[in-house]
C-alpha cells in the first residue's frame, strides 16, 4: 500500500501538534513554515483540560508539568476601587477531567513540540517555506511557495493561522469582521513589579486576575512562575484602522484608555516594556 505524503502549511502549536499527532501513528510528514527559523514569540496561553490531554497522549505530559501553572482561583475585581467582586477556587479539573488546567507561555509549549517532532523525524520541517497557492490537481494537491519552489502532497493540512492560504484557495471564505474589539497584549517582568505596594503579586502567581469595567477589562495570570505574567487588556473600538491586525502599541496609549481603573492595574500596564506591547483588532 503507497505510504501517504502528507504536507502540513505552518509551524505553530496547530501545525506541529498535528505532525506529532500523525507521527505517533507511523505516519511521515513534511512541515513548511513562512518564517526563517522555526519558533514561537506571542505571549501567555491557557490550556484547558482538552488541550492538555492531546498534549499528554503524546506523551508531554511531564515536560508540559515542569512550566506549567496550574490556576488556583480566578478573581474579579472593580474596575475603579479595586473591589474583589467575585473569588472563585479553580479545583478539581484533574478529578473531574482526568487532565490538569494550566497557563503557561507559548514559546515553551512550542519548544516541546518541536523537540517532539524533530527527534522524529529531524528534516521535516522546512522554514522559509511561505505558501503563496494551492491548486488541487484531483489526484493530489500541488502548492508554491514565495521562494518560487513547489512541491505537492497526498493531503495538505493547513494549520497558517488567521491569514491562511490553504483556507482561501480551498474555501473562498467571507473577509474577516471586525468584532469591536481591540486587544492589548503584553508580558511584564515579575521582578518589575516586586516591592510596588499597588501590586497583590501573590494573587497573581496561581490566579488567573480579571479587572472589569465598562468597555475595558483586563485580565493577568502567570506566563512563567515568577519570572513573567501574561497581560491582556480589552477595550471596544468602534473602528480598526491599522495596518494588519497586530500591531506594536504604545504605553502612553495603553494607560490613557485606562486611566479611570485603580492603581495596580495602572501599575502593571506601566510596567510594560515598550518592546513587548502590542495590539490587535479581534476578528472573526
Amino acid at each position: 500500500m503507497k505510504q501517504l505524503n502528507i504536507a502540513i502549511v505552518g509551524a505553530g502549536l496547530g501545525g506541529l501538534t498535528a505532525a506529532a499527532a500523525l507521527q505517533s501513528f507511523g505516519f511521515k510528514v513534511k512541515v513548511y513554515e513562512q518564517a526563517e527559523k522555526l519558533g514561537e514569540i506571542g505571549a501567555g496561553i491557557s490550556l484547558p483540560p482538552n488541550s492538555t490531554r492531546i498534549l499528554e497522549h503524546l506523551g508531554l505530559g511531564e515536560a508540559l508539568a515542569k512550566f506549567g501553572n496550574i490556576p488556583e482561583r480566578t478573581i474579579v475585581k472593580h474596575y475603579k476601587t479595586g473591589e474583589v467582586l467575585l473569588d472563585r477556587p479553580r479545583v478539581g479539573y484533574l478529578q473531574k477531567y482526568g487532565c490538569n488546567y494550566y497557563f503557561t507561555h507559548r514559546a515553551d509549549v512550542h519548544d516541546i513540540l518541536a523537540e517532539l517532532v524533530l527527534k522524529t523525524d529531524p528534516g521535516c520541517v522546512h522554514v522559509d517555506h511561505a505558501v503563496t497557492d494551492v491548486v488541487n490537481k484531483g489526484d493530489c494537491v500541488e502548492f508554491s511557495f514565495a521562494n518560487g519552489g513547489s512541491a505537492n502532497a497526498d493531503i495538505l493540512i493547513g494549520c497558517d493561522g488567521i491569514h491562511s492560504v490553504v483556507r482561501d484557495r480551498v474555501f473562498n471564505p467571507e473577509p474577516p469582521v471586525f468584532t469591536n474589539q481591540v486587544a492589548y497584549r503584553s508580558l511584564v517582568r515579575w521582578d518589575d513589579l516586586v516591592g510596588d505596594p499597588r501590586v497583590d503579586l501573590e494573587s497573581i502567581r496561581d490566579s488567573a486576575v480579571m479587572t472589569v469595567g465598562p468597555d475595558h477589562w483586563m485580565n493577568l495570570y502567570p506566563a512563567r512562575r515568577d519570572d513573567l505574567i501574561n497581560c491582556v487588556a480589552m477595550v471596544k473600538a468602534s473602528k480598526w484602522e491599522e495596518e494588519g491586525w497586530s500591531n506594536r502599541a504604545n504605553i502612553s496609549e495603553i494607560l490613557h484608555e485606562y486611566a479611570d481603573f485603580h492603581a495596580e492595574s495602572r501599575a502593571v500596564l506601566g510596567a510594560i516594556p515598550n518592546e513587548n506591547s502590542y495590539k490587535w483588532g479581534m476578528f472573526i
